[in-house]
């Protein structure tokens, strides 16, 4: 787009002009994501006072185990920066069982609420730990779905020369795995916010 046709407009917003759909979704959708989650937070934060309080140890395991998942995804730019699809191949297959080890540790966690007397229909500041985590885990599955698409798109380049030349230096691949990095780190410090957020009332007993 000209810029001469908007002279006076921020170059934010040039810059928001030129910038590709998905991404600019992909932003959209994290604002969105953001705004829900504080609003629930609060609540949760307004609810939690006088009642039975708990957070399974469970969660801290899965806090561990998304920070780890942030530096292998973060490795997969690196690597396809460098064309070393065998090491970007095992960057996303460590992601990817961390991911799960990630939902077994919420499952785990889940129950271990419930055996400590704190369910998701009983009072409030338990049913929004039940809804946060579990709101959490559901938008990270569908990163998850878009993280095995582009895994399958990998796995095909790194067994193939022709398609892996061609998958690392099409822009548009880069792009794609670009936005799988960037949702997945906002995952990850979405949860460590979340795990802050439930944390900081049961260190003050």
């Amino acid at each position: 787009m000209d810029k001469s046709l908007y002279p006076e407009d921020p170059a934010w917003l040039e810059k928001l002009r030129k910038m590709h759909p998905f991404k600019l979704f992909i932003y959209v959708a994290i604002i969105g994501i953001v705004m829900m989650f504080l609003f629930l937070s609060g609540s949760f934060a307004i609810s939690k006072h006088g009642e039975k309080y708990f957070v399974p140890n469970y969660f801290t395991f899965s806090t561990i185990l998304l920070l780890l998942s942030s530096f292998t995804i973060s490795r997969v730019m690196f690597f396809y920066k460098k064309d070393n699809m065998l090491k970007l191949h095992r960057s996303m297959v460590y992601t990817f069982f961390l991911a799960l080890a990630f939902t077994w540790s919420q499952m785990k966690g889940w129950k271990s609420l419930n055996e400590n007397g704190i369910y998701f229909l009983g009072e409030a500041s338990g049913s929004y730990l039940y809804l946060l985590s579990g709101l959490h885990l559901l938008h990270f599955f569908g990163g998850l779905i878009y993280f095995l698409f582009m895994y399958f798109r990998v796995f095909n380049a790194y067994r193939d020369k022709v398609k892996n030349l061609i998958f690392v230096t099409d822009p548009y691949e880069k792009m794609r795995l670009e936005l799988l990095v960037i949702y997945w780190h906002f995952m990850d410090a979405l949860w460590l916010l979340l795990y802050l957020v439930f944390m900081l009332p049961s260190l003050k007993h």
